[in-house]
C-alpha cells in the first residue's frame, strides 16, 4: 500500500506550513540547491499555499521575480528561509523559460502546485 491521501496532506502541511521561499534555478538543483539564479535583483520570494486537499496544495498569490539577469530558468525550489536554509522541494518547469536581462519571471496564483500521490 502506498501513502494515503491523509498522510500526503500531512506531509505537504509539514513542507508548506511554516512558510516557504521560492527559488529559481538554471539547472537541476540536486539536493544542495545548486544552480540557483544569482545577480541582478534576484532574491527568493515568500509564497503562501492553501491547505492541502487530496494530496496537493497550490500557491495563493502570484509571484514576480523582477530585475533578473539574463538566464534560462529550468527548475523551481522551495526553501525554509530566504537565504541559505533547507531545500524542501524542487521540480523542473514544463519547459525551460528564457528571461531577458532585467526581465521578470512570473508564477501566476495557483500555478505553483505541489502534489504527492496518495491512495484513497
Amino acid at each position: 500500500m502506498g501513502m494515503t491521501v491523509a498522510q500526503a496532506n500531512e506531509v505537504l502541511s509539514s513542507i508548506i506550513g511554516d512558510g516557504v521561499y521560492v527559488s529559481l534555478h538554471t539547472a537541476h538543483p540536486e539536493e544542495t540547491g545548486a544552480a540557483e539564479v544569482a545577480g541582478g535583483g534576484y532574491r527568493r520570494l515568500e509564497a503562501a499555499f492553501g491547505d492541502p486537499v487530496e494530496g496537493a496544495a497550490s500557491s495563493l498569490a502570484a509571484l514576480e521575480f523582477e530585475l533578473l539577469p539574463r538566464v534560462v530558468v529550468t527548475h523551481i525550489s522551495l526553501w525554509d528561509r530566504s537565504r541559505e536554509g533547507f531545500l524542501r522541494w524542487s521540480s523542473p518547469l514544463e519547459a525551460p523559460t528564457p528571461v531577458r536581462d532585467r526581465g521578470t519571471f512570473r508564477i501566476a496564483a495557483g500555478d505553483l502546485r505541489i502534489q504527492l500521490r496518495g491512495n484513497s
